[in-house]
């Protein structure tokens, strides 16, 4: 003990330097001054901007012809806003995380030397002096031409030699060594960052450097010393960091009402550490980025959402049916979990058998057979299938890119391995050996969706799921594909971030071409910029079981809320958490049961209630382990089910106009600065944040200092109110016949179950 007791300091110490390491991030590029032989100020009129280049201040400015006084977006008064950079990649990837640690030089001098409106488009050039060889480039601003986004600027950067063409239109341009293109803007101190997808630490991102990669989000994460320990011990990235994702879009939305994304699929930073500036750092010679004005962040987010798409609507089924319930083991095994559910009374919607494949035991783990056919553990299936659909229950299954070997399984009808493999449809690194996904126990082909014919084969996999009765799935993974990969059509750095967007294309063709849009959903992980314009449902990924802000419950409602941002307008959580840990005997991260009875609490009001077994089911409490947690699941989907109606007027606003069905304060309330800070969620009392007006809180079952009717005279009133178990801190808005009409289905729920639920509450004391 004494021994322990003198190495722990020692210990402690080195876990801190191993984080210090990993987590060390490049200095900021600071931009020099900006050089002009223009002084004059020149103004151009695009259709609804103005656009100014301030020869005095040797600035760019972007006005709304509505608003001549405050910009849209501006560079800052003499400072360069074009940089380049020489970058040294040191990418590693385990398990599909992945670790980039780069190392890169800069150069500038940014001299302008033109400044003209040609063919509708603003064109700022020049030379980059302080590089060598010196560079040529050229900055546009153009308003877009698009019908469904008519308030949109499109900005481009190209870079070229000074042997190359004046406006930098080449398709090889001679630029060197320099393959980094750097754009910095000016930020105000108080402006707040929103959005670049599922982002699970913050929902403000000002003051971070946020590299946008798709990326399993780690098990851990941040958790202090023991994310560390993890990397040490496995040797890769797959703890995670604060920022790893696996839904990472280059967009934002800021709080001065504009919005910005970059078009480009390939690795990019947005470096908002510095109060005064942004600096973009994109891994390519050219940029093409759009900026949308709009008035209100909702109105911001609809632009957007015009632009690059939005999701369609989810099937009555699921819509009117309750619970999505995630279950194991074969027909019988399935049959009897639902009987315990049924005994209270839960509305059931559907079914999820993600083991449809079959199992086999790894290292402890039970893992799925990724070969995409019907295991004979489910030998009795069409009966299955039949019996749910007579109580009006759907089945989902599950399904991903990867393909494993399955030759030596003990019964196969296709090696759908082996043939991609014969086929050439599985991706290569640039060496010519086959990409393989290390995946805990087993590797796995990805297969190459550059391929049009491999494409086109994939569909045909996925397609097999309707043929026996699936009505939806699980489109899982899509974030692995390695940087040094040549794909039939690319490359790794350029495919990266793009591959989960054509991964959720190819499961949305198959549904359309069945002509099956109205009735099969599929819901995904992984997305980039344009996922939402195909993929029918998201979830968050796979939180572990416990209740902590770095990987647990607690991630969950910023992760919601940024996605609404960028445009994932419906996404959901695993109801109690995915990720277990197990040490030997010692249970790290094991469901417990008040975890459980939270996250149901929490799950009744996303835009679909389902449960997961989790990646140890053995260490969970699940739905079905005991009358309480049955109960307690039961009533959450009855919960779930009350705000139906209003959920409906939801769905239809987010196809229409991409707004999330779960929105963030400041959408709703945005003339309110205090709601911009409005992300977390708690337990036994909460502090809650009150705009100015009247709320009533609804009753789930009598609560000793419950708030009941509310009133705030301000803006920015903050209260704490009772949320015990059973009784989360939910309120309307006094007057609202929406609010009233959900208030009296939640006490007809609890009026039926109360005998239950006082028997249960008593036990929990």
């Amino acid at each position: 003990m004494g021994l322990l007791k003198a190495l722990a300091p020692i210990v402690l110490a080195y876990g801190v330097f191993l984080y210090q390491q990993r987590n060390a991030v490049p200095a900021p590029h600071i931009p020099g001054q900006l050089h002009s032989s223009l002084s004059d100020t020149r103004v151009f009129r695009l259709a609804d901007f103005v656009v100014t280049y301030d020869g005095q201040d040797a600035q760019v400015r972007v006005h709304s012809k509505d608003n001549l006084q405050d910009p849209v977006w501006q560079t800052i008064p003499g400072e360069e806003f074009l940089l380049v950079a020489q970058t040294v990649w040191n990418v590693f990837e385990k398990h599909g995380s992945f670790d980039v640690k780069e190392t890169t030089a800069s150069c500038s001098g940014q001299a302008i030397d033109r400044v003209d409106l040609q063919g509708g488009s603003v064109r700022l050039s020049g030379v980059l002096h302080g590089c060598e060889p010196p560079l040529r480039y050229m900055f546009t601003i153009v308003q877009s031409n698009s019908s469904s986004s008519p308030s949109q600027l499109a900005i481009s950067v190209r870079l070229c030699g000074l042997s190359d063409e004046l406006d930098c239109n080449v398709a090889k341009p001679s630029t060197g060594p320099w393959t980094r293109v750097l754009l910095a803007f000016s930020s105000t101190e108080d402006e707040g960052f929103y959005g670049f997808g599922h982002q699970y630490s913050l929902v403000d991102l000002k003051g971070t450097r946020l590299p946008i990669l798709t990326n399993e989000q780690g098990v851990l994460r941040e958790t202090p010393f023991l994310g560390t320990l993890l990397n040490t011990y496995l040797q890769s990235p797959s703890s995670g960091t604060w920022h790893s994702t696996y839904t990472c879009i280059p967009q934002y939305v800021s709080s001065n009402n504009y919005s910005l994304f970059i078009d480009n699929t390939e690795f990019v930073v947005f470096d908002m550490r510095d109060s005064k500036r942004v600096v973009i750092e994109l891994n390519a010679t050219s940029l093409s980025a759009g900026i949308l004005y709009a008035r209100t962040p909702l109105q911001l987010i609809e632009e957007y959402t015009a632009v690059t798409g939005r999701m369609r609507g989810l099937p009555n089924w699921l819509l009117d049916g309750g619970a999505v319930v995630g279950m194991q083991g074969g027909s019988e095994v399935v049959l009897e979990k639902m009987r315990m559910l049924e005994k209270h009374g839960c509305p059931i919607a559907g079914i999820w058998l993600q083991d449809w494949v079959g199992k086999r035991h790894l290292r402890g783990l039970s893992r799925l057979w990724w070969n995409w056919e019907l295991d004979e553990s489910y030998s009795d299936w069409p009966s299955l299938v039949t019996d749910l659909n007579g109580r009006g229950i759907q089945l989902l299954t599950y399904v991903n890119p990867h393909l494993t070997d399955v030759s030596t399984k003990p019964s196969f009808t296709r090696n759908m391995y082996k043939e991609a493999l014969d086929a050439g449809y599985l991706m290569r690194h640039c060496s010519g050996e086959l990409v393989h996904l290390g995946s805990f126990g087993f590797d796995a082909g990805i297969v190459d969706l550059s391929n049009p014919a491999a494409f086109e084969w994939m569909k045909d996999v996925v397609r097999s799921q309707l043929r026996i009765g699936a009505r939806g799935w699980m489109a899982d993974f899509g974030e692995a594909v390695p940087f040094d990969a040549c794909l039939h059509n690319g490359t790794g750095v350029e495919w990266h971030n793009r591959y989960p967007v054509e991964w959720a294309r190819l499961n949305a063709e198959v549904v359309r071409e069945e002509g099956l849009e109205d009735e099969v959903m599929f819901f995904t992980r992984a997305a980039g910029q344009g996922s939402a314009r195909h993929t029918t449902l998201q979830w968050l990924g796979d939180q572990m079981t416990t209740w902590d802000a770095f990987d647990g419950i607690a991630t969950v409602v910023p992760g919601a809320l940024s996605g609404g941002f960028s445009g994932i307008a419906m996404t959901h959580s695993d109801i109690g958490g995915y990720t277990n840990m197990q040490l030997g005997p010692w249970k790290i991260a094991a469901r417990e049961k008040e975890l459980l009875m939270r996250w149901c609490e929490l799950s009744a009001f996303e835009p679909v209630y389902r449960s997961h077994e989790g990646c140890i089911p053995s260490l969970n409490v699940h739905p079905w382990t005991d009358d309480d947690t049955a109960i307690t699941f039961t009533v959450f989907a009855k919960v779930h089910l009350a705000w139906a109606p209003y959920k409906r007027q939801l769905v239809e606003e987010a196809v229409a106009q991409g707004r999330p069905v779960m929105r963030h304060m400041w959408l709703m309330f945005p003339q309110h600065k205090a709601a911009r800070d409005v992300t977390t969620q708690g337990a036994g009392k909460v502090k809650v944040y009150f705009p100015r007006g009247c709320w009533v809180q609804v009753e789930f079952r009598p609560v000793a200092g419950e708030a009941g009717l509310l009133c705030a005279a301000d803006d920015d009133v903050v209260r704490e109110v009772a949320a015990p178990l059973g009784h989360p801190a939910v309120f309307f808005p006094q007057g609202s016949a929406v609010g009233a009409a959900f208030q009296a289905r939640v006490s007809a729920i609890f009026t039926d179950h109360a005998a239950d639920l006082t028997a249960m509450y008593e036990r929990l004391r």
